[in-house]
């Protein structure tokens, strides 16, 4: 038998609900993380922002410029 830990981190969240997540600010919108489980079940992937177009997730905000490097471990 579960336990009621394992039943609560497992079990189906609806969009409308509050998640156990909600209260930690990562910048990263509710809707976006919706999104992107619904992409997920669905097998699709989004891009890495640093190699395609912002993906609209709420981090940035417009105020960060991405610095990427042209090597991985170059200085």
């Amino acid at each position: 038998m579960s336990s009621t830990v394992e039943q609560e981190a497992t079990r189906f969240f609806s969009r409308e609900e509050p998640l156990p997540w909600d209260d930690i600010d990562s910048r990263l919108t509710k809707e976006f993380l919706l999104d992107e489980r619904e992409k997920a079940e669905r097998g699709e992937l989004t891009p890495d922002c640093r190699w395609a177009d912002c993906s609209l997730c709420g981090v940035c905000e417009g105020d960060i410029e991405m610095r990427v490097e042209d090597e991985v471990g170059a200085r």
